[in-house]
């Protein structure tokens, strides 16, 4: 590369580096009314800690405005919320508003937050936010106090029969290491779903086809100041399991009348039968 050719790329460069400081300039609050303000920037700290926690990230009701390539916010500053000109309506199209603070929506954060905490087995965990506001720009931090979590110190199945199929299934499934509830795992309302989701499948794929989520319940036994939870599923009714009595084979058969038609000698009975997987 020749020397005017990097001074030509360097010239180019601090040109895209000075219009850039020059349009970071503007505030992204110019376009907002007062004294409303604009998220600017949201903390979780758990225990103290920064957290990556996605869960808790979801929970979260306002989220900062977009910074290209972490620090520029391009996409707000384009914006503009004048329509009288076809430039500034441009601008609202290609931009993005700022997110205006909203101190309900931070609350109802906190509560969501919570919610999430509970639902990890974090039982007793609370949830604190505080604000701070420079040039009308909010930076929310979150606080989570998790508490000790609950964790699961054993877990039993219960069914209506226990000498049934179901259970003896059930059980060797569970023997099998299966199961997504494992003892001295968290109370994990996410994995008691899930474990909802799998057993359900499980049953119906060996016979079970009237067996539902809903027939399956949860009951965790605490003990005050303990952290310790006795934990059982319940299968509440009983169920029948249907076997395949037999298999038929119709070649040629129309849809619509019902009935086989044409020929069918030409595919022998023995080729079907060693296809068939039932």
């Amino acid at each position: 590369m020749s020397k005017l050719t990097t001074k030509y790329i360097r010239q180019r460069l601090l040109l895209a580096l000075a219009g850039g400081i020059v349009f970071a300039s503007c505030s992204v609050t110019k376009h907002i009314a007062e004294p409303q303000q604009v998220v600017s920037r949201v903390n979780v700290e758990v225990d103290g800690k920064p957290s990556n926690d996605n869960t808790l990230a979801l929970a979260v009701g306002q989220h900062p405005y977009h910074r290209t390539f972490g620090f520029f916010p391009l996409s707000t500053l384009l914006w503009h919320n004048d329509s009288t000109h076809w430039y500034t309506r441009l601008r609202a199209k290609l931009g993005t508003e700022p997110p205006v603070y909203d101190p309900f929506m931070t609350l109802r954060s906190e509560k969501a937050m919570q919610r999430a905490m509970i639902n990890k087995g974090y039982l007793g965990a609370e949830v604190t936010s505080d604000t701070t506001v420079h040039k009308r720009k909010v930076t929310v931090n979150y606080r989570v106090d998790a508490g000790v979590p609950h964790r699961i110190a054993s877990y039993k199945l219960l069914l209506v029969d226990p000498s049934s199929h179901m259970n003896q299934l059930l059980e060797r499934d569970r023997a099998a290491g299966h199961s997504n509830i494992k003892e001295g795992g968290l109370l994990d309302r996410t994995r008691l779903e899930a474990e909802r989701t799998r057993i359900t499948a499980l049953l119906r794929n060996n016979g079970y086809y009237d067996f539902n989520k809903e027939d399956i319940s949860f009951v965790a036994d605490t003990l005050a100041g303990s952290y310790d939870v006795d934990l059982s599923m319940f299968a509440q009714r009983l169920h029948e399991r249907y076997v395949i009595r037999s298999v038929r084979f119709v070649p040629n058969y129309d849809l619509v009348s019902g009935e086989a038609v044409g020929d069918s000698d030409y595919i022998k009975p023995q080729v079907l039968e060693e296809k068939c997987l039932i």
